[in-house]
Order: C-alpha cells, then structure tokens, then sequence
C-alpha cells in the first residue's frame, strides 16, 4: 500500500501558519491560554505537548482579530489571493470539514502500513495511512490524534501520540462503565495535557511541601483549619491505631467542589503516610510504595463508591458504612475483563510482589462526607442570582457588584469561566473597556475554547477607544452576550 500523501498538504499550510503575521501575533497569548502552568511542561516530552498545542491553536482556536481558525484563514486567503490552485483547495477545505479530534482505539494495526481507528467511545472506524505511528502499536492500545479525510483514505494531521500505558484500565474502565454518557470527539487537545503533564507525588516532595501546598488550598478555600492541627489530629490517629482522623473528614466535607478538592485528597493522603514511620518505627516503608495499577484501581474503586452511595440527598453517613464496606470486599473479589480476568485483589497483589512491597493485605477503608453548601457558598449563589437578574435589567452597576460578590466566594470554580465573562459583560455595560479586556482574557486562560468570551473579546479588541465610548453612549454593550447558566450550586 502507497504512503499517504497527506503530509506535503499540513507542511505547506504549517508553513505559511509559522510566516504570516496575523498568526504569528496571537501565538503568544495563545501560548498563556493553552498552559495554565508553562512551568511544568515535562522535560521528557517538551515536543509532544507543544505539538498538542500547535495542533489546537491551528486547527480549533479561532484568532481573536477575525474569528477564524488559522486553517480557516488560510482558505480564505488563497481563496481570495488565487494562489492555489481548485482541487488543492478542496483538499484543505475537506481537512476542515472531516477533521475528528479524540481518543482512539487501535482495532486493527498492519505495521509500517496503516491502522484500523476507533472513536471512541461510539464512533465508526477509520482506515488510517499511517507508515510511522502504527509501527509501535497494538490491537486494544489507545491513541490520541486528530484525524481527516485525504483521497481515499484517512491521515493524521500531525499530532499523535499513544496514551501511557498506566491510562490503559481507566480507558477501558471509563467506556465500559461511561460510555452511553459519553460521546465521540467531545475531548479536546488541552483536555489531553492531563496524561502527559507531570503530576505530583506528594509523598517523594516531602512532607514541608505537602504542609506548604495543602496550607495554601486551605487559604484559597477560606477554611479556617491550620495544617499543624490537622497533622496533630493525624498523629493522635495513628496513636490510637485508628483508620480515620476526624480533622481530616471536616476539611474533605468542607471544601468546594472544584479542582482543589482533589488535590487537597492527595495532599492529605500524603500527610498521613509521611507520618506513619515517625509514629510507628516497626512498619516497613516499602508497604507505602504504590505501583501504578493499585492507584488506579483505587481511584477506579472511589468512583464505584460515589456513582452508589454519594446521591445529593446522602443519609446520615455512619448508616451506609456497612454498605460500603461491602461493597468494596464485593468489588475486590470481582473479576474484570480490564484486568485480563483477574481480580483487583489479585492484580494488586502481582503488582506488589514485582515492587517488592511485602504487603499482603488488600483492603481500603473509605469515608463517606456528606458535603454540604458552606454559608459562603450560599451566599455566592445568591449573588449570582441577583447578577443575572440585573443584567436582564440592563442594570451594570448591580450586576457588576453582584458578581464581583460572587467571585471572591467562587473563585476557582470549574464553571469561573463563565462568571468571569459575565463580569466582562458588566464592565463593559459600565463603559470599562480594559476591565472587560482584562476579564474576558481571564476567562480564556481559564477556558481557552470558551467562545462567548471569544467572540466578545473580538467585538471590543476590534473598536479603538473612542468607537467604544461613542457605542457605549448609545447603549449597544446591553447586547453583549452573557450566560444565564452560571456555576451550579451542585457543580
């Protein structure tokens, strides 16, 4: 089977992306939104995480100085300039339209040749020209890649890479459990950034850096619980031989439902295995080593735990503990076709033995919290009601103190985004042309494919100062888009 020819067309139009000026200039602020932290893209794969930006930024991101992507543009422009001729057009114009984004799964592989592609987790294969990638891959393996239609054929656009093989049982376990609530091409290039950039391992950082980065979550969260009492609580458990600390279940119960809830997890996990050898010399260190396999199953273990007991109108927690302990022992006993026919208990014990960890008990004690609305998230809540109504009213001036009321309470919100554009919308109703700059550019970095902010930063960027203050005069920023779907209480 010939190779694809696909690759002259992507040089030819990454090379005009890397000269033309108009794209140029936005790759910078491109670079900020796609990043949340530059810092820590990994040493190891500096080119595989860039190439997932560089596929985002010229394929879905639309430049904010004419609301086209730059693949879009790139038509437009030899469209009008005439410079290329029609039937190479048509291969750039079905790039644009055919092009699928997601994970895959390999079902069919001729090395060297090409690759039977599976979206996942509904979608129909594609036969996939393909001589590099499919050298090093198997049936059942999962690919990341953006895919087009090219002749009669399919071809990468460039970016591809094969998820780690820890994500192997998550993928397998997350369609198998999620897949009707799922749908093909929903993941995005930046929701990819979570396989390939460095996670920390608290444990290996040290336990000043836990103490460090939980104080710092705590702060954030408004919690008033100093880290030295909940170590202090940690220390009292591991004294009294207990599986639980008290302190350690009011700080879960108390923290928003956002990112650093899980984070917070891990960092109070930690704190308590940094403590156990101090408190308890005679256990052997190695039975606090993790492999891979383990901490997925453990996280896979909570998931099965939340999907059944953590309903929104959770009982007294004490009275499902039986339920989830039994539960659990059910789980471990239970072979998976994941897992190749073994069960969790015995694929950890497997894991274990190649480690060298001596541990031979298998068993998880899970706490359940029933999480309740804090009075500041209440009133959070309340205040963006109050937003929202305003803005209907036409009222900036409420509806800019509401808002800013609501995001000192929310800040950090996987739905802030959105709040954030609201509060541009406000700004700009109040005549604040660089407030409304400077908040839109904050919800994109949180949400670079939040396209309301998109366009609406588009719409401003567009007029000089004075345009804005003479629309501004006649009313026109009250049809500025907002979002009447502000964060969920329940989010």
């Amino acid at each position: 089977m010939s190779k694809s020819k696909a690759h002259k067309y992507w040089n030819k139009f990454r090379g005009w992306a890397r000269h033309f000026g108009a794209v140029r200039a936005e790759e910078s602020p491109a670079l900020e939104e796609f990043f949340i932290n530059p810092d820590r893209i990994p040493a190891e794969s500096p080119q595989l995480v860039t190439g997932i930006f560089s596929d985002w930024f010229l394929m879905d991101r639309k430049l904010t100085h004419c609301r086209l992507t730059p693949l879009e543009l790139f038509i437009q422009t030899h469209e009008r300039e005439r410079k290329l001729k029609e039937p190479d057009l048509s291969v750039y114009r079905t790039f644009q339209r055919t092009n699928r984004f997601g994970i895959f799964r390999v079902e069919d592989v001729s090395p060297g040749e090409w690759m039977d592609l599976k979206a996942m987790p509904d979608g129909k294969t594609a036969r996939v020209i393909e001589a590099t990638g499919s050298q090093d891959v198997e049936r059942g393996s999962y690919f990341i890649a953006r895919i087009v239609a090219f002749e009669d054929h399919w071809a990468m656009s460039g970016v591809a890479a094969g998820l780690p093989d820890e994500s192997r049982y998550l993928m397998d376990r997350a369609f198998s459990r999620e897949g009707k609530k799922l749908s093909s091409g929903s993941l995005t290039p930046r929701d990819v950034l979570m396989f390939f950039m460095p996670k920390a391992n608290w444990e290996q950082e040290g336990i000043e850096r836990v103490r460090a980065k939980l104080a710092s979550i705590l702060q954030k969260s408004g919690i008033d619980i100093k880290v030295a009492r909940i170590e202090e609580n940690i220390r009292e458990a591991h004294a009294k031989k207990a599986t639980e600390a008290p302190l350690v279940a009011e700080v879960q119960r108390l923290l928003p439902h956002n990112s650093d809830l899980e984070e917070a997890g891990k960092l109070l996990a930690a704190l308590w295995n940094l403590t156990i050898p101090e408190c308890d010399p005679s256990i052997d260190p190695r039975t606090l080593h993790k492999g891979p396999v383990e901490k997925m199953l453990l996280h896979d273990m909570q998931r099965m735990v939340e999907d059944r007991f953590l309903q929104k109108d959770l009982p007294d927690p004490e009275s499902v503990r039986p339920a989830v302990r039994a539960a659990v022992k059910e789980w471990l006993e239970a072979p998976q076709k994941e897992l190749d026919g073994k069960t969790p208990r015995q694929a950890i014990l497997e894991e274990r033995k190649a480690l060298g960890n001596p541990q031979e008990q298998v068993g998880f004690n899970v706490s359940i919290n029933a999480h309740s609305l804090t009075e500041k998230e209440r009133a959070a809540y309340k205040f963006l009601e109050e937003g929202k109504s305003a803005l209907l009213e036409g009222d900036a001036a409420r509806a800019l103190r509401s808002y800013q009321e609501a995001y000192t309470r929310l800040r950090g919100h996987p739905e802030g985004h959105r709040l954030l554009g609201n509060l541009a919308t406000a700004h700009a109703m109040m005549g604040d042309r660089e407030k409304a700059l400077e908040m839109l550019r904050a919800s994109l970095k949180a949400e670079p494919d939040y396209q309301v902010a998109r366009d609406n930063l588009y719409l401003l960027e567009s007029m000089t100062p004075e345009e804005f203050a003479s629309k501004h005069r006649q009313g026109f920023f009250g049809k500025m888009e907002f979002v009447e779907d502000t964060p969920d209480p329940d989010g």
